[in-house]
């Protein structure tokens, strides 16, 4: 289900209708009405509703529930269509596009994509900017400055040598030698910052290296990095195993840890029994969780299958 925020984003971008609403109606309803709630003939339609304006109350904002979702008038949300079966979305009037074309600009202005805000250059800044319906000015991070052309902050250092293909940002540690491995060259990579100014050494996680095959570029199996074979970047990652045949009062284990079904809950309970470094919790009630509900509001039944080891919906006979 789609909550409130979404709503909201996707109301801050576009060009609402205004319509007149019954201020009680506004009141009543804490600001929000289905879309037909006007006394405009334009009566909206399922996926739009009411934002009544927070002063008077005698005006409306007729805006659209986005992503293909539709006006849920009981919980005040946009929503998943499937919940509300006699609103089909593509019925609907949603506009592709929340925000309006920029138009016509001047030569210190900019917009992305062609859509707005617009973004104006300070004068007499290379690093500020304002942007349309705004009062302040907004400063660049250092070492960036305001470029008209991608309408967009970007760094006046050069790109260095090893970054300089915006296409490839991973690479071989500088500096390392496959004549004689080392650390560097085996378990680390280096990946290109964005603007291309520099890098972060990066370690594969173990057992794996880094592999700079120009096919591959990634971190792999040592037996496909010959001269990494015998390399040994660290303990491997991994998590830990599930020891012995049941933890004290468990039955199933997930990554070390056991768990078991609480008895007399119906399956609806279950407990973790015993931690990776042994430490016994089945006496430990406090430790009791419950499986939830579904979307379509099942409930789920703990599995200790040791193959699931898990809340699931129970099987039918």
């Amino acid at each position: 289900m789609y909550i409130l925020i979404l709503l909201l984003s996707s109301v801050l971008g576009q060009a609402a209708q205004k319509v007149a609403v019954d201020p009680n109606d506004c009141l009543r309803d804490d600001g929000f009405l289905e879309s037909d709630r006007t006394t405009d003939p334009d009566k909206g339609d399922c996926c739009s509703f009411l934002i009544c304006d927070g002063i008077l109350n005698k005006t409306g904002y007729r805006v659209s529930c986005m992503g293909g979702t539709v006006w849920n008038y009981v919980l005040k949300v946009c929503d998943d269509p499937k919940y509300f079966p006699s609103c089909n979305p593509s019925d609907c009037n949603v506009p592709s596009r929340t925000t309006e074309l920029c138009g016509a600009l001047n030569s210190d202005q900019c917009c992305v994509h062609g859509r707005q805000p617009i973004y104006t250059a300070v004068s007499g800044s290379d690093s500020k900017y304002i942007v349309a319906g705004e009062r302040k000015e907004n400063q660049c991070p250092q070492g960036e400055v305001f470029n008209l052309e991608d309408c967009c902050c970007e760094s006046i250092e050069p790109r260095i040598p090893l970054c300089s293909d915006e296409t490839d940002n991973y690479h071989r540690v500088p500096g390392s030698d496959a004549d004689v491995p080392s650390e560097d060259y085996c378990c680390y990579y280096a990946q290109c910052f964005a603007n291309g100014t520099g890098y972060d050494k990066v370690k594969c996680m173990p057992p794996s290296v880094w592999n700079n095959d120009p096919d591959v570029k990634s971190c792999d199996l040592p037996v496909n990095v010959p001269e990494c074979m015998q390399f040994f970047c660290g303990a491997e990652t991994t998590d830990p195993p599930c020891e012995g045949v049941s933890g004290p009062g468990g039955s199933c284990c997930q990554a070390g840890v056991w768990y078991g079904a609480v008895p007399g809950s119906d399956g609806q309970q279950y407990m973790i029994t015993q931690l990776p470094d042994g430490s016994d919790w089945s006496l430990d009630t406090s430790r009791v969780l419950c499986c939830s509900e579904d979307f379509e509001g099942n409930q789920l039944i703990f599995n200790d299958d040791p193959d699931s080891c898990c809340c699931e919906l129970p099987t039918v006979p």
